[in-house]
């Protein structure tokens, strides 16, 4: 790994970039002698995979489907697929999420 001053880089950002291609080794970018960011080659065909993979919504998402597996908070799969066409499918919201089922019009009678 080499590591390379914000102001060379700025100076000479081409031949950082041709020599970062070529060699495929990540370069580290400082500025005051600390590392701020990391420059690193990217294969044109995992292009896509890198930036969902780094893409902080993507990561959240992961992050929550992960949280959710663990607490136990899944369907099976032939259930979601069974249900997708049905009116009550797992997908929907359950009707108190609806904004009209939340408003009362008078008083709850109970039986």
């Amino acid at each position: 790994m080499t590591t390379i001053s914000i102001r060379d880089l700025s100076r000479t950002p081409g031949d950082v970039l041709d020599e970062l291609a070529r060699s495929g080794k990540p370069t580290v970018v400082t500025r005051h002698g600390r590392p701020v960011a990391a420059l690193v080659a990217i294969d044109e065909a995992a292009l896509e995979d890198y930036i969902l993979a780094a893409a902080p919504e993507f990561v959240r998402s992961m992050n929550r489907a992960t949280a959710d597996l663990k607490a136990g908070r899944v369907i099976p799969a032939t259930a979601l697929f069974a249900g997708l066409d049905e009116e009550g499918s797992p997908l929907a919201a359950p009707p108190s999420a609806s904004p009209r089922s939340s408003r009362r019009r008078g008083p709850v009678q109970k039986d």
